[in-house]
């Protein structure tokens, strides 16, 4: 072989691995492309996170729960207890159904406001959790209901 021909050989093998090279750059670059743009979440990346709150239809499920837990202790300190300072049984949640229908505020049909359903809450022998089913509500309604709850403590969730 002459000088030439190995020459030749020699720039072949160099230009193989160099095409090999820009193509492995091509596809991590398009990869990186793609993930930044946000395809390849929720295709099993292993990134933890999701798309929506976890329901089959996060747009329309978007709600706020707020609930008071009931205290628990340790067995081993309940035991040590005395009869008054047992904690009593737990008693069966009451729910207070409220519709935001628009801008109106309705309880059993009735149109209300917030204040009335806080002094009805206020005024029941057992706290009621508010239940809040949003039928087409106005924002500024739905915002000023759970603002009055709020500042009140009252219990309340949205469906």
């Amino acid at each position: 072989m002459s000088k030439e021909e190995k020459k030749e050989k020699k720039n072949k093998k160099g230009g193989s691995g160099f095409s090999v090279f820009l193509i492995l750059l091509i596809i991590i670059g398009a990869l990186f492309f793609l993930w930044y743009m946000g395809f390849g979440e929720g295709f099993g990346l292993g990134s933890g996170i999701g798309l929506g709150n976890g329901s089959e239809n996060s747009s329309e499920n978007d709600s706020s729960i707020s609930r008071s837990m009931p205290d628990v202790q340790p067995q081993e300190q309940q035991e040590e207890l005395t009869e008054e300072e047992q904690p009593q049984e737990e008693t069966e949640i009451v729910y207070l159904e409220v519709t935001v229908s628009g801008s109106t505020i309705l309880i059993d049909g009735n149109e209300t406001t917030p204040e009335n359903i806080v002094s009805e809450v206020k005024s029941a022998e057992v706290q009621p959790v508010v239940r809040i089913t949003d039928n087409s509500a106005v924002q500024d309604t739905m915002s000023e209901l759970v603002s009055a709850l709020e500042k009140e403590e009252i219990s309340y969730f949205i469906n």
